[in-house]
């Protein structure tokens, strides 16, 4: 495959998604699981651009339903800090 913008802010645990041409990170950990990256990413037209996230997690992953990204459950602090909330993102 071709060789895609790298993704700005670096994360693990992340949820990640593809809809209609644009591929969408959101949250997740830098690797020393000190914090929680608060940015969802899009990538879109191979410009990657970052909008601060409602409620920032990690360790979710996304549903898409009803022509919207669903992010639920994850934690909201490093390491193990579940929650049950769900969070929906426009793509």
């Amino acid at each position: 495959g071709a060789r895609r913008a790298p993704l700005p802010t670096a994360t693990s645990g992340a949820a990640a998604a593809v809809m209609e041409c644009v591929t969408v990170v959101s949250g997740g950990e830098p690797a020393g699981e000190t914090s929680v990256v608060g940015v969802v990413q899009q990538l879109r037209n191979g410009v990657w651009s970052n909008t601060p996230m409602l409620v920032p997690r990690h360790g979710t992953a996304f549903a898409i339903y009803q022509g919207r990204f669903w992010m639920c459950g994850g934690a909201t602090a490093p390491g193990f800090q579940a929650v049950a909330t769900c969070t929906s993102l426009a793509a």
